[in-house]
């Protein structure tokens, strides 16, 4: 049970972040919630206001956070979740959801900022919140407003960072209109002029630096990741996407042509076609191009090379997916792990995803990568 005594204040690490003005999306606007002395343990990634609501994504280490472990106050008041999705399993994941119903000032508008204090164990921490307020809600708000997508990208990574331009000009091609990218360290010079460009007006990049694995003596070694998917989600998915694809810089999902006067078919207009669907999902297939090394052209060869067809992997082994965010509420990392959630959910899972593993992992060893593939695009 969470005792309101002994509390004393603490601006460790994330308030150590310097605060830049970057000229695009690129952020550190996140505020995680440290409790040990070495940085490795978290109550929270990130703790956000929207829509009137406040959300914590929160890890699990071996047991998931109760809502009496800590204390959420608003207005001098504790205040409980009224909603919480806890996935307690491999690759686990918590969040919890807060009603925040009288931020309004005496006109009845909505204020900009919200002030939380959360208490836990021996620490208080304040955070001055922005509301985030999409299409969806009141326009009586003086908080700016998000504009609408229909299909949104996010990924988290770090040293394949070189690829995105390429990565970059396949999607934008295929309809995502925004990328979400984290970036699994602190935002280097390098990082941050290789984002900074006028072409990529349509990228947000986050600051998401936080420890890929957890230590050993964990439950769960599953960290960063889990966290970003489920930011990306809470975040920039629902109520802003309508679709999410969450996949890496060497993965590309792959329509084969339908139409023979087609030489593809974009992800945008299957989806399109395909209203009903809340689970596209995609199975790995290992893949490489002619040369045997990352291509140097801005664009996938027409010929590639995969393995066999009875070498796909099923769906579940290396899988990734697009969502409509709006029907997933926790996910894992290539699929939505809740079995008997996932049945009551429209799904396609038998898509392609070439997956060039060279071009991150040099070494890695593919046996039999060599049938040729008609990748038109």
């Amino acid at each position: 049970m969470f005792k309101l005594k002994n509390i004393k204040e603490s601006n460790k690490k994330q308030n150590t972040i310097p605060v830049v003005n970057f000229v695009n999306n690129i952020t550190r606007d996140v505020h995680p919630f440290y409790i040990n002395e070495t940085e490795t343990s978290l109550l929270f990634f990130d703790i956000f206001y929207k829509n009137n609501k406040l959300y914590l994504i929160m890890p699990i280490y071996n047991q998931p956070y109760k809502a009496d472990d800590f204390a959420v106050i608003h207005n001098e008041k504790k205040i409980t979740p009224s909603e919480k999705y806890v996935k307690d399993a491999y690759e686990p994941i918590s969040i919890f959801v807060y009603d925040i119903s009288d931020n309004t000032d005496a006109n009845n508008i909505i204020n900009e900022f919200i002030t939380i204090d959360i208490l836990y164990e021996t620490i208080k921490r304040t955070y001055n919140l922005k509301h985030i307020v999409t299409t969806t809600t009141t326009s009586t708000s003086t908080a700016t407003t998000t504009q609408q997508q229909f299909l949104t990208l996010t990924t988290l990574f770090k040293h394949d960072y070189h690829l995105f331009p390429f990565f970059y000009n396949y999607y934008t091609k295929q309809g995502v209109s925004h990328f979400y990218l984290y970036y699994n360290g602190i935002i280097t010079p390098e990082i941050y002029t290789l984002f900074n460009q006028p072409r990529y007006k349509n990228v947000t990049l986050i600051e998401w630096n936080f420890d890929y694995w957890n230590p050993r003596n964990f439950k769960y070694i599953h960290h960063a990741q889990m966290g970003q998917i489920h930011h990306a989600l809470y975040r920039y998915g629902k109520d802003i996407s309508e679709y999410m694809i969450f996949c890496d810089f060497d993965e590309y999902l792959h329509i084969p042509r339908q139409n023979p006067r087609l030489q593809h078919q974009l992800l945008h207009g299957y989806i399109k076609e395909n209203p009903g669907i809340d689970i596209f999902g995609f199975c790995n297939i290992w893949a490489d191009t002619s040369q045997y090394q990352y291509p140097h052209t801005q664009m996938i060869p027409k010929k590639i090379l995969a393995v066999a067809e009875h070498e796909h992997n099923p769906y579940c082994e290396r899988s990734k997916n697009i969502y409509k965010v709006s029907s997933i509420k926790t996910m894992g990392i290539h699929q939505l792990c809740d079995n008997a959630y996932f049945y009551k959910l429209k799904s396609i899972t038998n898509l392609k995803l070439y997956h060039f593993y060279k071009w991150s992992s040099k070494t890695r060893i593919i046996e039999n990568c060599t049938n040729v593939i008609d990748f038109a695009f």
